[in-house]
């Protein structure tokens, strides 16, 4: 029996394929987000940045969208570009939902708390605060509080930031959050590390530490590193603070590795001399 073929204008013809091949070809703006969440937390913000950027020219709908400007905000800052951050935040419209509304709080209480207006700050992370608590989700409330908490240490209110961080550790501990527990560890170190409590403070930055390095992590294991060789030299030990400073070069993975194209980077290294060398750093709370 005789088939009639079903006739097909040659340009259709011709552009069916094409555009199936573009829709395999076009990366999938989820994949953009992950990828940019985890080179933020491996602490390398250009290629964060760079990513948010891809994924902004990829994204749909408008809360795919806003995820992927609050992952760019959150680069900005933490590529020391609190100014920026802010602008762009500034002239993005209004997020579509609650929690995305308080992650936008949030970072712009972390770009005034950069710029040093502290007062600003603790207002913006309040409104974020009290938005998180209304709507119940503990580890978001975590988040802010971490960085209250790092507001609360710099200007020296230490009994509340340290009841701030431990709460934060609490949460993220119970919520199964690596990353957030080595940001608080190492923010109590900071603390104690502030106040010449030294012994304590090596306790929660080997902590920290070690999870940094655990996840792939080693910018911020570099600058717990720091921390760690600045209070053996003042604890008068510094055969273990030079050891602390050879510590990234045999822990961080090696070049080629899954862990180290994971991180950005091979090698973390900072050296020590004299006591003027020593870097004091805290942690950086703007990543998530």
């Amino acid at each position: 029996m005789y088939r009639r073929r079903r006739f097909v204008p040659a340009a259709w013809s011709l552009l069916l394929p094409l555009v199936l091949l573009c829709g395999c070809n076009r990366p999938a703006p989820k994949a953009d987000f992950e990828k940019a969440t985890r080179l933020l937390k491996d602490g390398d913000m250009t290629q964060a940045l760079a990513q948010a950027n891809a994924g902004l020219k990829t994204c749909g709908s408008p809360p795919e969208c806003w995820n992927f400007r609050l992952l760019k905000a959150e680069a900005l800052l933490g590529s020391g570009q609190s100014k920026e951050a802010l602008e762009f935040l500034d002239t993005s419209g209004n997020p579509p939902d609650r929690d995305m509304q308080t992650r936008r709080l949030m970072h712009q209480g972390q770009a005034w708390f950069r710029l040093a207006d502290f007062p600003l700050a603790e207002k913006m992370f309040k409104e974020a605060h009290d938005l998180a608590e209304a709507q119940g989700g503990p580890m978001l409330l975590a988040e802010i509080e971490l960085r209250q908490g790092a507001l609360l240490l710099t200007t020296k209110r230490f009994e509340e930031a340290d009841a701030t961080l431990r709460r934060v550790l609490d949460v993220a501990t119970r919520g199964g959050d690596p990353y957030l527990q080595a940001q608080a560890m190492g923010n109590l170190g900071k603390l104690f590390m502030d106040r010449f409590q030294f012994d304590e403070a090596i306790y929660w930055f080997q902590r920290a530490y070690k999870v940094f390095i655990g996840l792939g992590s080693s910018t911020n294991a570099a600058k717990i590193i720091g921390n760690l060789g600045w209070c053996s030299y003042q604890l008068g030990n510094s055969e273990e603070a030079l050891k602390s400073s050879q510590r990234p070069r045999m822990d961080s993975p090696r070049p080629g590795t899954c862990a180290a194209r994971r991180s950005g980077s091979a090698t973390a290294a900072t050296s020590f001399g004299t006591r003027r060398t020593f870097p004091r750093r805290s942690i950086d709370t703007s990543a998530h």
